[in-house]
């Protein structure tokens, strides 16, 4: 299994990134049931590495979805799921967990319109820059896990620094940590 990053970020919280490289019959040998409603080889792919890898971080817990299809784990922790490309990552931590991981490409630049508001249009400095938007707004979705949210009015990006973003979740602030990876944004936050 190629995890790829893995990384204590604090005593309570890891995140961990897996490039799913085997084939999915070599997957499959895992054991790992996948439900019948799964029917393509890519989200095959995924549910399977997205479960041994989550098995690498926590032991001995199970993973259910509530109304919304926001993960929680039986152990009580919260855990956050993404999967881009070649990529799945996972970040567990004990009250909330969001992560997401997004290819860098012009995609998010030609769609901005429908998801970026009227503030943030200063933010974009280069066309990479939607992507970041994109994945953050994607974060703070995850962080919300009730659905419902209207991405240019309901989540909002103050500022982008360094390495954080600073955000606004229906006039909740929140800071978000982000590095690029792989060709990759990665947008995490944590309690």
């Amino acid at each position: 299994m190629p995890v790829v990053l893995h990384r204590n970020i604090d005593t309570n919280t890891q995140l961990a990134i897996w490039k799913m490289s085997e084939p999915l019959e070599k997957l499959l040998q895992s054991g790992v049931a996948i439900p019948k409603n799964i029917k393509s080889n890519k989200r095959q792919k995924e549910w399977v590495c997205s479960r041994l890898l989550l098995k690498q971080l926590t032991t001995n817990t199970e993973i259910s979805y509530n109304q919304y299809g926001a993960p929680a784990l039986s152990n009580g922790s919260a855990v956050s799921i993404s999967h881009s490309h070649d990529y799945c990552a996972i970040l567990v931590s004990k009250q909330t967990a969001a992560v997401d991981l997004e290819f860098i490409s012009t995609k998010a630049d030609r769609m901005k319109e429908q998801f970026i508001a009227k503030e943030e249009v200063e933010l974009i400095t280069k066309s990479e820059i939607s992507t970041l938007i994109w994945c953050a707004k994607e974060c703070l979705f995850k962080i919300h896990q009730k659905g419902n949210l209207i991405f240019k009015e309901d989540l909002i990006i103050k500022n982008i620094e360094e390495s954080s973003i600073n955000t606004s979740l229906k006039k909740t602030a929140y800071t978000l940590h982000f590095e690029k990876f792989k060709n990759h944004f990665l947008v995490y936050y944590f309690e």
